[in-house]
């Protein structure tokens, strides 16, 4: 007990990352919510234009992920942004992607990476697109400790909100579109024997 509830799960530069259970230090849907609702509060005092700019949220595979991006689009429908949701699996770099692409105001991903599969982490991508580091982290911090009473555990609303925008496929153009043009010599890959998975 002493473990879970006696501290706070620290944010820091990579976002959070824990073992996903019960308790202040780890990570689950209280601690998601009280994060949304901080790195809200924060990118809408910190960048301009927020709410209409949006964020991007997308999610990994592992267990609790899909109800924790939904967790996290709503904290910020709650403050009026617009949310630009992968609402199926994601693969990471889409959402920094898509936070360029779509001058969206942030970015989170909810995924551990390659940690143990008892965690889960959530990443936060600043509105350049990368993820965040100092002063930015110290500052979401402070501003989630502000807002640690969670104010909306309701997702069953989320996919029909009219601020909610799928942008699976016209990211995935976009981003395979972007890859084409770092091509140097399409022919010279046209003839290789190589293959890739």
């Amino acid at each position: 007990m002493e473990k879970l509830l006696r501290n706070r799960i620290e944010f820091g530069t990579a976002g959070l990352r824990a073992r996903m259970e019960a308790g202040y230090a780890r990570l689950n849907r209280l601690t998601v919510i009280v994060a949304s609702q901080g790195l809200a509060a924060y990118v809408e005092r910190e960048v301009a234009g927020a709410q209409q700019r949006g964020v991007v949220v997308g999610h990994d595979h592992r267990h609790n992920s899909a109800a924790f991006a939904k967790l996290t689009a709503r904290a910020f429908l709650d403050r009026g942004f617009r949310v630009f949701l992968y609402p199926g699996l994601g693969m990471t770099p889409m959402v920094p992607f898509a936070v360029k692409h779509l001058h969206a105001a942030c970015g989170v991903m909810i995924t551990a990476s390659h940690n143990p599969k008892d965690d889960n982490g959530y990443k936060v991508y600043w509105e350049n697109g990368a993820q965040i580091c100092p002063p930015i982290d110290e500052g979401i911090a402070q501003s989630i400790g502000e807002h640690a009473e969670p104010c909306n555990w309701d997702t069953d609303s989320v996919d029909a909100d009219p601020n909610v925008q799928d942008v699976t496929q016209p990211m995935l153009d976009a981003y395979f579109a972007a890859a084409s043009r770092l091509a140097v010599d399409l022919e010279a890959n046209r003839r290789t024997e190589l293959r890739y998975v």
